[in-house]
């Protein structure tokens, strides 16, 4: 995977993710940005890199904007613009 998103960040993502799930089961955006972070879970297990088509499909830092994530829950957003960003430079 790119150097500057680590395996590390993407298990915080997932396991804050999880908790925003139980907390919160109807969200339908948190539904889209689990399924990103799968994907790259999958990808970073998989093959450790990222082609520029895989990451023009993540949408998470756009979401984490646009959504109230920025003010419910800042953590989670603020960990979402440094995977979506580390990813985009």
């Amino acid at each position: 995977m790119d150097a500057n998103v680590t395996n590390q960040q993407l298990n915080e993502a997932i396991r804050m993710l999880a908790e925003l799930q139980q907390a919160n089961p109807t969200d339908a955006t948190l539904s889209v940005v689990g399924k990103q972070l799968a994907y790259l879970k999958e990808t970073y297990d998989r093959e450790k890199a990222f082609t520029s088509v895989q990451k023009d499909k993540l949408t998470f830092g756009v979401i984490a904007a646009k959504n109230e994530y920025d003010v419910n829950y800042p953590k989670f957003a603020d960990l979402l613009h440094e995977i979506s960003y580390a990813l985009t430079r």
